[in-house]
């Protein structure tokens, strides 16, 4: 079908927000229920009907439009790593310790911002690149947007019914929206206001998007220029130190002793076992990239869920007035910075 439009499968990207309330396309991740569930093969098809219809839908209903950029900060994420004193870190680690010493890095608060106004010069959409997943809510037993949702419902209540949004995930393989310290204080205050975590996210976040609108315009005669490019890098894969081999041979021996030796953790434990010892020869990692230039801002896709650091480094050496840096564009995993493997 998409072809019958003319339009190419590279100049398609798919990029996820990541929320942990959604489908699951991929076998090996849970053991499929029974019953009346779909099956991961009948989601994957499902899901990718429902992208097809949406392109074809945005493909003909296409119009001129006027875009422009924006920028501002709304607290999202936060790092999510404890540091103790020793140097050891730990993921969502307590910080109420004697030991604990900092945060493992930098918090990106930034909201890059794309307007696109219709001929009226009425505000039709806005793409908002927020460097956090959406999970506020882990282990809910229904799909969910996440935060998103009520950003959606925030910004259409303010900005009108009308409106199209993009989300899109930022560089924030280290942040998370879970409080490692002020959490009980960031409660309190939103008891106050009588309003959920998420709710106090798209507040944050509409708060941002409307200082941002109220002094940008749209300009017929501004840069509406664009170009695309795609590569597909390959990239080396990672050497495996003999302490995490032997990490990762004892991590699947626990596992196989108490019964799993099938699903995706003790098979990678495994992999790393393997590679160590020569039995399994690891392979270079391919990692489709996407840039795009509209107008002054520019926006690169990746793969993975890219650590701080390495956003920071692609804005810092961009020489576009704004770089949107947009992670989980393709199926890939954490890239951690060499500080953060240490």
């Amino acid at each position: 079908a998409l072809v019958e439009a003319g339009i190419p499968g590279d100049a398609l990207i798919f990029a996820s927000t990541h929320t942990h309330t959604s489908l699951v396309l991929e076998d090996g991740f849970y053991d499929h229920p029974g019953g009346d569930v779909m099956t991961c093969e009948e989601t994957e098809i499902w899901v990718a009907e429902q992208i097809v219809d949406a392109i074809l839908e945005a493909w003909g209903a296409r119009s001129d439009t006027m875009v422009g950029r924006g920028f501002g900060h709304a607290v999202v994420g936060h790092n999510r790593y404890a540091v103790y004193s020793d140097g050891s870190a730990q993921m969502y680690g307590k910080t109420a310790r004697d030991d604990f010493a900092h945060f493992g890095g930098y918090e990106d608060h930034s909201v890059d911002m794309l307007f696109a106004w219709d001929q009226d010069r009425k505000l039709a959409g806005i793409s908002l690149a927020i460097p956090c997943p959406s999970q506020v809510d882990e282990h809910l037993n229904e799909f969910s947007a996440d935060y998103w949702h009520e950003v959606r419902l925030e910004l259409r209540e303010r900005l009108g019914e009308h409106l199209s949004i993009l989300p899109l995930c930022a560089a924030a393989g280290d942040q998370s929206p879970h409080f490692l310290l002020y959490r009980d204080q960031e409660e309190e205050m939103r008891t106050r206001r009588g309003v959920s975590e998420r709710q106090e996210i798209a507040r944050r976040i509409a708060n941002a998007v409307e200082d941002a609108l109220s002094c940008t315009v749209p300009d017929p005669h501004g840069d509406h220029s664009f170009s695309h490019k795609v590569e597909t890098l390959s990239l080396s894969p990672r050497n495996i130190t003999q302490v995490e081999r032997d990490w990762a041979e004892t991590a699947h021996q626990e596992a196989v002793s108490k019964g799993d030796d099938t699903s995706w953790w003790p098979v990678r434990l495994k992999d790393v076992v393997e590679t160590y010892d020569g039995l399994r020869q690891a392979e270079w990692v391919p990692a489709e990239v996407h840039i795009l230039r509209i107008g002054e801002a520019v926006l690169a896709t990746n793969p993975f869920e890219l650590f701080m650091d390495y956003g920071m480094q692609m804005k810092a050496r961009s020489k576009a007035k704004q770089t949107f840096v947009i992670q989980l564009a393709g199926r890939g995993f954490y890239l951690p910075s060499a500080r953060a493997v240490r």
